[in-house]
């Protein structure tokens, strides 16, 4: 009987078309004979792709994980060596950014999430621009997302409590600036400051209520934009429902 894998293959050839178009053609048919395989029904099978040094493995690799991930699997990718692995993650790394930076609906197909490099800690030697994608650098930022002082919801509760009660967050800031100053001069000085008006003073105060509020509203809102983003970076795209990400995206 005839393969249903192969009875039509219009639509890996349309994919592998629109992302493999910088491969030649036998790299691209290795890609589309493990896309045809998968779908299969009749056997179980093996793919072997083969070639001297030089002629495109990893790239064609990296291409295919890439298909992969694009179509919604999930991959398991190994090597005999930290080398290898890093320079396939990277070819992988490279092609999802390349379609993260188009604009529009297609550039969010996947997050950055769904990739995790992982191997022995002292051998691996993840450089910087990898570093995105590490297990320990994941868990490290993930951390700092769910920690108490650190996390979301810290972040979220200061926020609310800014803009719920900035005007007497004002009167507390100049109160303690005021102690701050009579403490740090002489009874001379002091009669001297209480004449001031008293939103004129030295360093750390703010000229205005407003300045104040920009000030604080900075502050406040650096922290909790980068643990957004940071969720939105190093979670799973399947933790974050699509339009929970376009409204993370727009209130960041």
């Amino acid at each position: 009987d005839l393969c249903s894998a192969q009875s039509d293959g219009s639509w890996d050839e349309k994919l592998a078309t629109s992302i493999t178009s910088e491969l030649n053609e036998s790299q691209n048919n290795a890609i589309l004979a493990c896309l045809r395989k998968m779908h299969c029904n009749h056997k179980l099978s093996v793919e072997l792709i083969w070639g001297p040094p030089g002629t495109g493995k990893t790239k064609t690799i990296g291409t295919l994980l890439f298909t992969l991930l694009r179509m919604g699997y999930r991959t398991l990718t190994c090597a005999p060596t930290n080398v290898a692995i890093k320079e396939v993650a990277s070819h992988v790394l490279k092609l999802v950014e390349s379609v993260k930076t188009n604009i529009g609906m297609d550039a969010l197909f996947c997050s950055l999430g769904d990739i995790l490099l992982f191997g022995n800690k002292k051998r691996l030697k993840v450089v910087s621009d990898m570093e995105i994608i590490n297990l320990d650098y994941r868990v490290k930022k993930l951390r700092q997302c769910l920690g108490p002082l650190t996390g979301w919801r810290h972040c979220f509760t200061s926020m609310i409590d800014l803009l719920e009660d900035c005007v007497s967050q004002f009167h507390i800031f100049l109160e303690n600036e005021f102690i701050k100053e009579r403490e740090q001069n002489n009874e001379k000085e002091i009669k001297e400051i209480e004449s001031r008006d008293e939103t004129d003073g030295g360093e750390g105060k703010c000229n205005s209520f407003l300045d104040f509020l920009r000030k604080r509203f900075v502050d406040t809102s650096s922290p909790l934009k980068n643990c957004l983003l940071d969720f939105c970076i190093h979670l799973p795209k399947k933790y974050i429902p699509e339009h929970n990400f376009q409204n993370i995206f727009s209130l960041i």
